[in-house]
């Protein structure tokens, strides 16, 4: 059997040598460790019953010591870094889109507001033609009553 405490795996009578059931021991330690737990072994030790304890290789290999695990922590704080980066960098592109988005909707609206925008001013143009067609309509009429006054006048007086 097998104890973990203080990052330390402490395994019951096995033999010195390495053997399918030493093998098959700790293949039964892994399932019973979890894997937060067999990345923090850093030390094997016999558990003092009085049988040495010589780990074999399949120990060996999956250990992580002390410093590796140190190692391991500062690549995964360095990994948290950048995802707290990338995510305050997204953050500010959402940010940043979310300000298209509200400017392109105003956009849209004046854009949809421009035939009937196009509409009115056609109308008053139309107004303003007709008006001022009107009024120069009105004045050439005046001007022309003026000369038909105008004329015998202008005869009448070269005539004399």
């Amino acid at each position: 059997g097998a104890d973990f405490y203080d990052n330390t795996l402490v395994l019951h009578e096995i033999s010195l040598t390495p053997t399918p059931y030493f093998d098959e021991t700790f293949k039964n330690v892994e399932v019973v460790l979890s894997k937060e737990q067999r990345f923090m072994i850093n030390k094997v030790e016999a558990c003092g019953c009085g049988k040495p304890i010589k780990p074999h290789r399949s120990i060996i290999s999956n250990m992580v010591k002390a410093q590796d695990l140190e190692q391991v922590l500062v690549e995964v704080q360095a990994l948290q870094d950048k995802v707290t980066q990338m995510s305050a960098s997204l953050e500010e592109i959402k940010a940043t889109l979310d300000g298209h988005e509200t400017r392109l909707q105003k956009l849209e609206a004046m854009l949809t507001d421009v035939p009937t925008t196009m509409e009115a001013h056609k109308k008053t143009i139309a107004e303003l033609t007709k008006a001022v067609d009107e009024t120069m309509n009105k004045q050439v009429t005046a001007l022309l009553d003026a000369v038909k006054q105008l004329t015998p006048v202008i005869t009448g007086l070269k005539n004399r």
